[in-house]
Order: structure tokens, then sequence, then C-alpha cells
């Protein structure tokens, strides 16, 4: 009777616990036992209990860049973060804009890359949306639009505010127009060919070149004289105090026009409706800068800047144009392409200054139709812009001397022509004497040619070298030089 008692007792013990849980159990043997409100009640919280746990978890672990490195093609944003300036920066601190509702909108949304993951369907290069709020939030660069002027690379002037705050040609920017994934392997950072595309696009001409802000207020110029690969010395400050234009020397430093394919579009687009909007700029930049985040050069063709942009165009800038008929004078001002002279480019040839610096003036004078070709003659003004009221009276001179002097070496051609003629087949100098007539002829053609005036003293040269090879041939002809009067 006692083990009864005990028995009943732990088996009332044992109903009671189980009761707290909402189960029950009946007097009468055989039945089940019966599941209460309670018990319902219970496993349901508790179910909540599991989501609400694996949901707060997974809600701290996706903001982790062990989650993001989870999908194979992350791995390359991921690594380049960790070498980053802001591998201690959370992933959320950017991707999501400050604001508790703009972090619950983040997370609902990103709860489709998993289903695109499992489901096969995602990109192979991922595409975010970086807010101005994300980069300016408290603690972050909150003061960047307050600090003012700063460096980029430690050289180049660059101020963040007017580009923030004001409308950049007729385009609003934000912080990743120009902060972006451009360079695989660098995380949200800037490269120059951004700044090029907005600052030379559209800006370049044939014989001027406005980038926006001007060359200075970008980088200075050399302080110092500079040795250039010739060996020449050369010091900008008495051409900077003329105001002498920077391309009239530097027109190679910028490589490419910026240009967009039409064929671009269709990457992304297969309406035609959008298609239609392809020439309207601003309407394109409002939706691909301003409201979204496009690279530039998914669109753009890259524009290169610099000393000598790779691929460098070597060519003077007339020869982009013109194949063939200014050879000869772009051989007369490298000081090369006569005979029996050594060759010797000018200075100016050393120095890199175009043809366009002194080729300016129009051709034409008054009403032109616009589909009218135009040629550009030098001027004595080129020369003062640059060089000052010094060569004032020079370029007439030089004029002046090369046709006094292409004369003389013409007229002693003439002479030698003709006594070369009478000379006897068998004459044992014969020979000699057509070799040195072949040189006078060519260089009296080529300096009449190439206007021996874009390198005068190479010209001069040539022509003195065809004077003294006709006197020769009229030595050895035997005919008396005529007597000057």
């Amino acid at each position: 009777m006692e083990q009864q008692e005990k028995a009943r007792r732990k088996l009332g013990l044992f109903k009671r616990f189980f009761g707290i849980f909402g189960i029950r159990y009946p007097q009468e043997p055989g039945q089940w036992m019966l599941l209460t409100r309670r018990f319902r009640v219970i496993i349901l919280l508790l179910i909540l209990g599991l989501v609400a746990a694996f949901g707060w978890f997974f809600f701290y672990y996706s903001n982790s860049p062990k989650f993001c490195d989870s999908c194979h093609f992350m791995k390359p944003y991921v690594e380049s973060w960790r070498s980053s300036s802001h591998s201690s920066v959370a992933c959320k601190k950017c991707h999501f804009p400050p604001g508790w509702k703009n972090v619950l909108r983040g997370k609902i949304a990103a709860t489709t890359e998993p289903i695109k993951t499992l489901t096969r369907t995602h990109g192979s290069k991922p595409h975010a949306e970086i807010e101005d709020a994300s980069c300016l939030r408290p603690g972050c660069h909150e003061t960047r639009l307050l600090k003012g002027e700063t460096t980029f690379k430690g050289k180049y002037k660059f101020d963040h505010t007017p580009h923030l705050t004001e409308l950049r040609r007729g385009k609003k920017l934000r912080c990743t127009s120009c902060h972006s994934q451009m360079v695989q392997g660098s995380h949200i950072t800037v490269t120059e060919s951004v700044c090029f595309l907005c600052h030379f696009k559209s800006r370049i001409h044939g014989r001027e070149e406005d980038p926006i802000a001007g060359c200075t207020s970008c980088h200075q110029y050399p302080s110092e004289p500079i040795k250039l690969a010739s060996g020449i010395t050369f010091d900008h400050k008495p051409y900077l105090a003329r105001n002498v234009d920077c391309w009239k020397c530097h027109f190679d430093a910028i490589q490419g026009a910026g240009e967009v394919a039409k064929q671009v579009c269709r990457n992304c687009h297969g309406e035609p409706e959008k298609m239609e909007r392809f020439s309207d700029s601003k309407f394109m930049h409002d939706w691909h800068v301003s409201k979204r985040k496009v690279e530039c050069f998914q669109c753009h063709s890259e524009i290169r800047h610099g000393l000598h942009p790779e691929p460098y165009q070597k060519e003077a800038s007339c020869g982009l144009c013109h194949s063939a008929g200014h050879s000869a004078h772009e051989d007369m001002y490298a000081g090369r392409g006569g005979k029996g002279v050594q060759a010797q480019p000018s200075l100016m040839h050393q120095t890199n200054v175009d043809c366009l610096a002194c080729h300016q003036a129009p051709s034409f004078e008054g009403p032109k139709h616009p589909t009218d070709m135009a040629t550009y003659r030098a001027t004595e003004k080129a020369c003062l812009d640059c060089h000052g009221s010094a060569m004032k009276g020079t370029l007439d001179q030089w004029i002046e001397v090369l046709s006094e002097t292409l004369g003389e070496a013409q007229a002693e051609l003439a002479r030698a022509q003709k006594a070369y003629a009478g000379l006897a087949e068998e004459h044992p100098q014969k020979a000699k004497a057509k070799k040195l007539l072949e040189v006078a002829r060519h260089n009296c053609e080529f300096v009449a040619k190439a206007r021996g005036v874009h390198h005068l003293e190479y010209a001069m040269d040539l022509l003195d070298k065809a004077s003294e090879n006709a006197a020769e041939v009229i030595s050895i002809a035997g005919e008396a030089k005529p007597s000057s009067p």
C-alpha cells in the first residue's frame, strides 16, 4: 500500500508539471493526454521565439563581411575593402543610410540576394547604391564640406564643396560620382579618368583648349627650370608672365574624346522609347549620375591626360588630319630631311611647341559658310604672344632673309645645271658633279616647299650647302663664276 501511495504521488507531480505547459492526462485509463489551448500558445510562442532569434542572428551576421564573402563573386570586393582605408568601417554604415527605417528597408531588399544566389539568378557583377548621407554621417565625413581645398594624391588641388553643393556642368554630382569601384581591387577609390572626363569632355578645340577650371587650378607649373630630354633647360616663368596658353606646348597632353557609342545603351536597355532619349544629355545624366550610380566608363570612352599619356600620339596635331602634304614642313621643323647637313631640331620643336601655336589666323576674311574648309596661317602676333615685344619685326626679317638667300641659291643652282649640261660624258668627275647637283637641287626644293622659316637656322645651312655644291659643279665644269657687280 505504501508503495502504491508513493507511485500515485509521483504520478500526480508528473501530471501537475506537464499541466503547467497545457498537457492534461485524463482520469480514465486508456485515454490519451489532452493538449489544451495553453499548450498551443506555448508552442506558437516557442516557434516565434526561434524565428526571432534566427532573424536577430541573421540580422547581425549579414552585416559581417564574412556573410558577403560567402558568395564567390563578392570575394574581390571584400578583399578590396579589407585592404582599403575603410577596412574598420562596417559594411552597413556605407551601404545603408542613417536611420533604422533605412537599415530595415535595406535589409528587406538584401534578403533577395540569398534567394538569387540559391536560384542562380544573380548577375556576375554586384551593384550597390551608396547615398551621400552614408558618407556624411556623424563620425565619418560630416565635416568634409567645411574643410575647403585639399589635395588629391598630394599634387592636385581639389575642393569638395562646389562639387557636391553646386551643379557641375549643369549636373548634380554624388559622392560616388567620383569615389567608385572603377578599378578592381581598389575599394571606393577615385581614378583620375573620372576627373578628366568631366573637365575635358567637349571642351577641347583645334586652336584652344579650355578645360573646366583651367590648368593651374588643379596643378601648378614647375617653379624651377626643368631639363628636357634633348638637354635644353626650359623655364616656364617668363611664358606664364605673358599668359602663354599651356596647350601651345602641351598639345598632346589630352588624348581621347570621351564619346558615347550608341550601342552601349543596348547593354542595359532594349526599349525603343529609351533609346530615343540618347542625345538628351541632361536626361541621361539625371538618371545615370544624379539618381542612380552608373560608372562613367560603362558609357563613355576614356580621356587620358598627362605629360605623355598612353597610348601616346606622337604626331603633331596637323598630322592627325593631314596624312600627306605637310610632311616636308614637319621635317623642316624637326631639323631633318635635308642632305649634306647634320640634323638639328629647332628649339621650339624640342620644347614640344605645336603647329597650332603659330598658325592662328584664318586664311580667309569676311563671312564664310560653315561647311567650307579653313586653313590657318602664322602671324607675328603668335610670336609676340609667347616671346614678347622683343620679337617685333623678326618674322618679317626671317622671311626677307630667307627669300634672298633662297633666290641666290636657286640662281647658283641654275648656273650649275647649265655648266653640268656642258660636261662631256667621258669627263672623269661627271659622276661627282651629278651627285653634288642632286644635293643642291634637293636642298633648294626642300627649303622652298617646307617654308624654311619653320627652322631658319637649318634652312640657311641647307641653302649654304646647296650654293657650295653648285659652285663646286661650276668649278668642275671649268666655268668661271660671274663677278659680282
